[in-house]
């Protein structure tokens, strides 16, 4: 048995060029600079088996015109039959000859249902291609169902989106992750990918503020050379009020932001101007004036706290941690509010807590039992903590009551460790099941039930499954920091919060006891703490730098 590389030298072949003038065009834009441009060849006369497979392989990256040139590679029946938009699946590996076979040997990644969205896959892949010979040309006589991409294609080729709904309130936008291949990303698909709703985890917790009776008008979706994207709908009724149009606008906007030169909004009905409320005298809604949707463009605090010989206190430079307050008790965790203006304070018994004002009177809350993993979300405070059947999640409102959510947990399964996103919509969570501690993504409804268990197996980019999690936080509105070993090291990584992505930041010296990570758009600043108490902040690309200051525990704010 011998392995193959997969060539991909046809990536270098047939740049497409975009016009710098004429008429406005929807044009495929990436969020990265032009680069190389997926250009798959049609097999050539005389290819060698494995010379079929790579450029099959490849082929698969590119959905232009149905696969047109991936069916080229396949024999008439395996051509009629192959349906591409099954799904995508995503894998780890290698080609595989053995005896005259050509097979992919592997690990999954995970798989993309037909509106793109991820999940994480875990376990192995194999698929056997079964190559014939078609009048004296190879070709292949068992494609896979749906489409199967190796992670380096999968990275490259394929952008991830965030699509945005509104909150039920009104007042703020929730993330819905999708991955698109690059050239399927135009300003219509997001449209109507807006007008096909939410995913499933999301039922419930969403609303779309694009009517219900909303299709996409015959001119589409188009941008024009100032980034501002022009919708042209039917079926809105000009009944609509100001605040349905007001959210209408803010969502669509924030969601056509995955065209990254996108700076604003035009709507047309019917073929006529359809106002939104705060567009420009030209009838443009820019995107700074919908900053106000977007939790994590609010503004925050960037300070790194902690709790240092039993006193809560913020870093100021290396070395130096200034306590917050005199009046503070001794204490073990603190936490506060991504603006800063919230406090809370864990005792060093982890029996109570007091919370309220930074600067203000704090509120004593008693009778509780191993506060930890402590956050502010949407104004609100969180803790875990012990409960007469396990741990439980709790809330404390501003009068200090707190209500025990509903934690619905797999048989088997115990909470241990938990992050929720600052949309309040979703959460990263650790879960002990035996005596594994395992990482999965669950939804919360309205701010009282966790439910929906995903689990969450990760690989890094060597292909070795991430394991033994000790801590994961959130750093964007779609991405987790979390410590873990792969390879038998232990590394601190960053993960899109779907699993499509899986990015090293490596380790330290030492055992990392838990990471911090302030959630900002595009990802905020992350620190750790090693179990000896020291702390490491990262910046790009110097990598981690130690403070002088040793904590018992950090946290950024949120």
């Amino acid at each position: 048995m011998r392995l193959l590389a997969v060539v991909l030298a046809l990536l270098l072949a047939g740049c497409a060029q975009i016009p710098s003038a004429g008429p406005v065009e929807e044009v495929p834009v990436t969020a990265e600079p032009p680069g190389i441009d997926i250009a798959p060849q049609p097999p050539q006369g005389g290819a060698t088996p494995n010379r079929i497979l790579e450029g099959f392989l490849l082929a698969m990256a590119d959905p232009e015109s149905d696969y047109e040139v991936a069916r080229e590679y396949l024999t008439a029946g395996a051509s009629a039959g192959w349906r591409p938009s099954e799904g995508t699946v995503i894998y780890s590996g290698a080609v595989v000859e053995s005896e005259e076979h050509f097979s992919v040997e592997g690990k999954l990644v995970g798989s993309l249902d037909e509106d793109g969205r991820f999940t994480a896959g875990g376990g192995s892949l194999s698929h056997d291609f079964g190559l014939v010979s078609v009048e004296g040309q190879w070709r292949i006589g068992n494609p896979p169902d749906g489409v199967l991409i190796n992670r380096y294609l999968f990275e490259r080729f394929y952008s991830p989106l965030t699509m945005f709904f509104m909150a039920h309130n009104g007042t703020h936008i929730i993330p819905d992750l999708l991955s698109w291949p690059e050239s399927m990303v135009t300003p219509s698909r997001i449209v109507q990918a807006q007008l096909d709703g939410p995913g499933r985890s999301l039922i419930g917790v969403v609303t779309n503020a694009i009517p219900m009776t909303a299709s996409l008008g015959p001119d589409g979706a188009t941008i024009d050379g100032d980034g501002v994207v022009t919708v042209d709908f039917t079926g809105i009724s000009n009944a609509l009020g100001e605040e349905g149009r007001r959210r209408m606008g803010a969502q669509l906007l924030w969601s056509l932001t995955s065209v990254p030169r996108v700076s604003g909004l035009r709507v047309t009905n019917e073929g006529s101007a359809f106002p939104l409320p705060g567009e420009s005298a030209d009838g443009v809604l820019e995107l700074a004036t919908q900053q106000s949707y977007q939790v994590l463009a609010r503004p925050a605090s960037q300070d790194l706290f902690g709790v240092s010989s039993q006193v809560p206190g913020r870093f100021v430079g290396r070395q130096r941690f200034e306590p917050l307050r005199t009046d503070l008790p001794r204490a073990i965790e603190v936490a506060l509010s991504l603006d800063g203006s919230q406090l809370a304070v864990v005792a060093e018994d982890r029996q109570s807590l007091l919370v309220g004002p930074r600067e203000g009177e704090l509120l004593g809350i008693d009778e509780l039992s191993g506060i930890r993993d402590t956050q502010f979300v949407l104004g609100a405070f969180f803790a875990l903590v012990n409960g007469e059947e396990g741990t439980e999640l709790v809330s404390v409102a501003a009068d200090g009551q707190v209500e025990a959510m509903t934690v619905e947990m797999p048989e088997g399964m115990e909470l241990v460790g938990v992050s929720l996103s600052q949309s309040g919509a979703t959460a990263a969570v650790l879960a002990q099941r035996g005596d594994t501690v395992v990482l999965g993504r669950m939804t919360l409804y309205q701010g009282e039930r966790l439910d929906g268990w995903q689990e969450m197996p990760l690989l890094d980019a060597n292909g070795n499954a991430i394991t033994d999690v000790v801590d994961v936080q959130w750093n964007s509105e779609s991405t987790w920091v979390l410590a873990g070993v792969a390879g038998g090291e232990q590394s601190v990584f960053v993960v899109r919060s779907d699993g499509s992505h899986v990015e090293s930041l490596g380790g330290i010296d030492t055992q990392i006891a838990q990471v911090a990570a302030l959630p900002r758009p595009g990802g905020g600043l992350i620190a750790l703490r090693a179990g000896s108490g020291e702390v490491w902040r990262y910046s790009s690309p110097d990598g981690w730098s130690a403070q002088e200051t040793t904590v018992g525990s950090i946290t950024f704010a949120g």
